[in-house]
């Protein structure tokens, strides 16, 4: 075999063939090289997850994954990545992302969609990306989209699934809740299928000719008189009156506090303490904000020009 190949390199058509794949292998590397994502031997392109036909990348989980981290720090400075993950942060964005690709994959098998027209209004009536006119800014667009790790492909993804979710899911939250023995009778009537046959016979083919009589009028009225009797029927009679019309005596001051005095706790005054704190990064923060609190100071005014705010804890 080893002879056989060498022959084969050694004619015109095997040293062409040689070639090329010296050729191919070159282009491989140096596409490799500019785009900085070899993926070569299946290494780049890595995928975390697949729904349906859609693939959810590492890249795109690692910025997901940062911005929403961004805004937790927003609402907690002092709070770390390692923290964030032992959470629960990224398994969440992850479902969020799994979750988002199968609900948009569901509205288009029902049939669903959206344009991009429709998409193209939902972002130029968000109020965030207004200027000082109060219209779409292109600036303020990018700004967004630069503060929060996102681009717009990103960006227009979100706001197709929530459109989406406006048109499958809201019609269904805001449908009543039923009783399985209401819904089930109405679930079996999709699942039935019935089929008949249906002729034409006129009346004349088998109606009697003869007047019947009045022995079988009477007989046929006496076996349907349900049918021929007149539904019972009843009149109402009824007046309208006023407080005018029934006038109420005065209540005298005994009779206040005799009430006053039976019900005692509950006219009693009720205490009500509202709480709050501030959760400071270090203790050297803490104690100049307590320092100031205890001369005087506001708390919320201390906690603001420490670039904090206090919050009420959760009950």
């Amino acid at each position: 075999m080893i002879t056989a190949i060498r022959r084969m390199f050694s004619s015109t058509l095997g040293k062409f063939i040689a070639l090329a794949f010296i050729a191919l292998i070159g282009v491989l590397f140096a596409l490799s090289d500019v785009t900085g994502n070899a993926t070569f031997g299946g290494i780049g392109g890595a995928n975390v997850a697949k729904v349906g036909n859609t693939d959810i990348g590492v890249g795109e989980l690692r910025d997901r994954v940062q911005a929403v981290y961004n805004q937790a720090r927003q609402q907690q400075p002092g709070l770390t990545m390692a923290a964030f993950v032992e959470s629960g942060g990224l398994d969440g964005v992850l479902d969020e992302l799994i979750e988002g690709a199968a609900f948009e994959q569901l509205a288009g098998d029902l049939g669903f969609g959206v344009s991009k027209r429709l998409v193209d209004g939902r972002i130029a009536d968000l109020p965030v990306f207004a200027g000082v006119s109060g219209t779409f800014d292109q600036t303020m667009f990018e700004r967004f989209l630069q503060q929060n790790g996102m681009t717009e492909a990103q960006l227009r993804r979100d706001i197709r699934q929530q459109l989406l979710a406006e048109q499958i899911a809201a019609p269904i939250a805001s449908m009543p809740a039923l009783s399985p023995g209401i819904a089930q009778p109405y679930a079996a009537l999709l699942m039935e299928r019935r089929r008949g046959d249906a002729t034409f016979i006129p009346a004349s083919s088998f109606a009697p000719a003869n007047d019947p009589g009045d022995a079988a009028l009477q007989a046929f009225l006496k076996q349907h008189v349900a049918r021929f009797t007149v539904p019972e029927r009843r009149v109402l009679q009824y007046a309208l009156f006023d407080r005018a019309a029934a006038p109420v005596p005065a209540v005298t001051d005994a009779e206040i506090a005799k009430v006053y005095k039976d019900n005692a706790a509950q006219f009693a005054a009720s205490e009500t303490r509202r709480f709050a704190q501030v959760i400071a990064p270090d203790q050297a923060t803490a104690n100049t904000i307590a320092a100031k609190v205890r001369g005087g100071t506001s708390l919320a005014a201390a906690a603001q020009a420490r670039a904090f705010r206090p919050r009420r804890p959760a009950s």
